[in-house]
């Protein structure tokens, strides 16, 4: 947009686990109607036909939902959203009032019986996690930023300065250990691969 900071956009779809038919509805709603306020306005107004447990996680892992809530603390309550979103349908379905209308005349979406949200949240670690496992890369936090201002000295902290002739050599790195598995050997001795990342 004119005059905004430069971003990067991510469409809903390219989320792994979660197909275009899932969330297609929940994007024509928001553009017709307005961003989702919260959480109860989201179940008060999501077409909630296509949306599964396993995609509203990744959803909400990925960040899509960080606007609303705290991802952990919504991760917490998924299938209290599930549920009220699949009853709110019906509802409208029927032609029956929503449980989450307010008799007031200001129109805004009453509390009760609303969904309480803790203030419980992942750590930034954990959600550049995640992003990178649904996304292909961590978009909220990148561990690398902190390594990126220190004085390397005489580590390598560039995949540019490693070659094989390197091979079998003992070196020092300065990057980011972002995956450690646990595997094992014919002969059952434990081993780590170990990913790390580079500036």
């Amino acid at each position: 947009e004119s005059g905004s900071e430069p971003c990067l956009r991510i469409g809903l779809a390219a989320i792994k686990t979660v197909g275009e038919g899932a969330v297609r509805p929940l994007v024509a709603e928001r553009k017709q109607n307005g961003a989702y306020k919260s959480i109860d306005d989201f179940c008060r107004r999501a077409d909630s036909r296509g949306l599964n447990r396993r995609t509203l996680e990744s959803l909400v892992r990925a960040g899509a939902f960080d606007a609303l809530g705290p991802r952990r603390a919504i991760l917490g309550v998924l299938d209290q959203i599930i549920a009220t979103a699949h009853m709110e349908s019906q509802r409208r379905e029927t032609g029956q009032t929503s449980m989450f209308d307010n008799s007031a005349e200001s129109g805004d979406v009453a509390q009760f019986p609303g969904i309480v949200l803790s203030d419980t949240d992942a750590s930034p670690d954990e959600k550049a996690t995640w992003e990178r496992e649904l996304l292909g890369v961590p978009l909220s936090h990148n561990p690398l930023w902190a390594l990126a201002t220190l004085d390397a000295g005489d580590a390598i902290n560039s995949l540019e300065q490693l070659d094989e002739e390197m091979q079998g050599q003992s070196v020092t790195l300065l990057g980011h250990v972002s995956a450690v598995v646990e595997r094992h050997t014919r002969e059952q001795k434990r081993f780590l691969v170990v990913t790390m990342d580079l500036l």
